[in-house]
């Protein structure tokens, strides 16, 4: 039997609280348009019936056609303003998470390891974002005693301001 060496992936199979917990998502998700269908597809007492039944009725194309056709609906101009507005909000957020995405990859800023890592680089003590934390704190160790000015912002150990 060969060990594991480190930085191996196990590979194994999910076991079946995986597979069930996958199973009542795609359940969770697929159920209401399973009831809109088994709705659509009832005539107009469906909905107020208690004791619905669980099968499709034979009214779906009828039903669709109605509403396709009819003017009081406009369905079109529905599924037309339905388009117009899942398309611009599409688009807008791509563009804004690719304008955000670059902010975080590309430009060298200060404070961007503390902002994306929550820790400064150099070994591990708090970034320049701690001392704009340590200024704008209600801790009550700096309560009066902190100066916020360029001296504040020297990089220093999050515990020395207040340790309590």
């Amino acid at each position: 039997m060969a060990t594991k060496r480190k930085g191996m992936v196990n590979l194994s199979r999910p076991g079946y609280f995986v597979y069930g917990s996958l199973a009542a998502v795609m359940i969770a998700s697929l159920f209401p348009f399973y009831w809109s269908f088994l709705i659509g597809s009832g005539d107009a007492s469906t909905i107020r019936d208690p004791n619905m039944s669980w099968l499709p009725g034979g009214n779906f194309f009828a039903n669709a056609s109605t509403v396709i056709n009819a003017d009081a609906v406009n369905f079109w101009k529905a599924l037309g303003n339905s388009l117009i507005v899942s398309t611009t909000v599409s688009i807008t957020t791509v563009v804004l998470s690719t304008l955000a995405g670059y902010a975080f990859a590309k430009p060298a800023l200060q404070g961007q390891q503390l902002a994306v890592r929550g820790r400064h680089r150099d070994h591990g003590r708090a970034g320049p974002g701690w001392a704009l934390f340590r200024c704008t704190s209600s801790c009550p160790a700096t309560a009066g005693r902190v100066r916020c000015g360029p001296s504040s912002f020297r990089r220093s150990s999050p515990r020395s301001a207040c340790s309590g």
